[in-house]
């Protein structure tokens, strides 16, 4: 008998003070268009 251990890691983006789920928003190329166009205004 053996036991598997799996650790699992979420990835979180900011977005406005907002903690998105990258596995929610990975295939949302609006999205990461928009926050693009954000990250260059810094």
């Amino acid at each position: 008998m053996s036991i598997l251990l799996h650790r699992t890691y979420r990835i979180f983006i900011l977005d406005d003070n907002d903690l998105i789920d990258y596995e929610r928003v990975k295939n949302n190329i609006k999205f990461f268009e928009k926050w693009i166009k954000d990250l260059k205004k810094i």
